[in-house]
């Protein structure tokens, strides 16, 4: 006996997450300071100061079937400690700000900007976390059955 699920000949609709990464490099890169947002360290990384590197490293995930919860991982790069300090005070305060111009919600700084030098070059760092939702839209997902 099968179950009486609906057919997906018409598609199915589900809610589908933004990509978190874009999302927060589209988010950062409108301020000075923050403008150059990689997700690993660049090519001849002393020429490009200063900067961010931005990774998604894992979070909760979907919540109430409307929110994804990530977590991020913020470093600041710059020329002195100064600098990166500051680029990071100012991505914590970014993050917070958020919801209150775009669908995000409820960012936390979860690890306050720390000064961790890069123990290869000694290029001051600042490095910060913070957990995100991202509000989910409804699409539809068009079925490939019967093509």
């Amino acid at each position: 006996m099968s179950m009486p699920y609906p057919a997906v000949d018409g598609g199915v609709t589900a809610v589908v997450f933004p990509d978190p990464i874009v999302m927060v490099r589209g988010w950062l890169r409108r301020f000075a300071g923050l403008e150059r947002v990689y997700l690993e360290q660049p090519a001849n990384f002393a020429t490009k100061l200063p900067f961010v590197i931005v990774r998604e490293s894992g979070g909760p995930g979907v919540h109430d079937r409307v929110y994804a919860r990530v977590r991020l991982q913020f470093e600041v790069w710059a020329q002195d400690s100064m600098e990166s300090a500051k680029g990071a005070q100012n991505a914590a305060a970014l993050l917070r700000a958020w919801p209150e111009y775009e669908d995000v919600w409820n960012p936390q700084i979860i690890q306050d900007p720390t000064y961790l030098p890069d123990p290869d070059t000694g290029t001051p760092v600042h490095r910060l976390a913070a957990e995100v939702s991202f509000v989910g839209e409804d699409t539809t997902i068009l079925s490939s059955e019967g093509a």
